[in-house]
């Protein structure tokens, strides 16, 4: 059977180791409180930066949709002239080939 003297808080410290016990908890509070609030701070700062990536990247992707959208309107615009240029090549040659055939064709005549 124990004691009675050892239930005796005065006198086994119990109330000191208490105390001392209850002001470590509110400082481990404090502390993890504070780590808390960092915590929050640092994932709001990496939440913008993901922001600031996410709206430089899609800038780049217009910039480049942008790009190629020109490049197809100037390689259009190419063709359209050099198929005119070849074109007016080839009309020239087909009237000069039919110009000397008719021009044989009325020698022979």
């Amino acid at each position: 059977m124990r004691n009675d003297e050892s239930y005796d808080f005065d006198k086994n410290g119990w109330n000191e180791w208490s105390k001392h016990v209850l002001i470590e908890l509110k400082r481990h509070d404090k502390s993890l409180q504070g780590l808390k609030e960092e915590r929050y701070k640092d994932r709001e700062s990496i939440i913008e930066k993901i922001t600031d990536m996410k709206e430089e990247f899609n800038d780049g992707i217009n910039e480049i949709e942008n790009s190629v959208i020109k490049l197809s309107k100037d390689l259009e615009s190419i063709a359209a002239t050099k198929g005119a240029v070849i074109g007016g090549i080839v009309s020239f040659m087909v009237a000069l080939f039919t110009t000397a055939v008719v021009t044989m064709v009325n020698g022979l005549v």
